[in-house]
């Protein structure tokens, strides 16, 4: 609850440390795709109409991971296409079609590779 509301937070830097977070999440997601994860995208596909760019391009990069966009062939030998499958089967109507549409207009045309070549990003834990 307290991560959701990370990304309704008024403070910038608290919905980009959001984003740093899903992407760290969808990193680590395996299949079969546990039922949290729907409020999970849901919260990534408001995080795409952000007014930051910032938030966006991070929501963005966030949900292309976790659909595995243009990847490499995984290591889990779960086909790609797969996780993407395995999205939209948690997502009512509504927002299976807004990701859909999504992905259709603007993440598929994107170029994801050296997001995949740079892999899981390290978090930093100083202070």
């Amino acid at each position: 609850m307290t991560f959701a509301k990370g990304f309704e937070h008024p403070v910038i830097d608290v919905r980009l440390l959001s984003t740093v977070i899903s992407s760290h999440i969808a990193w680590r997601v395996k299949l079969p795709i546990p039922s949290w994860l729907c409020t999970f995208l849901i919260k990534l596909l408001s995080g795409i109409k952000d007014k930051n760019s910032a938030v966006r391009l991070g929501s963005e990069t966030a949900l292309a991971v976790l659909c595995r966009l243009n990847a490499p062939k995984n290591k889990d030998q779960n086909p790609n296409s797969e996780y993407l499958q395995a999205c939209y089967d948690l997502l009512d109507n509504n927002t299976r079609n807004q990701l859909e549409t999504l992905i259709q207009q603007r993440l598929r045309k994107q170029n994801w590779s050296e997001v995949w070549r740079q892999g899981c990003p390290d978090m930093d834990n100083t202070i």
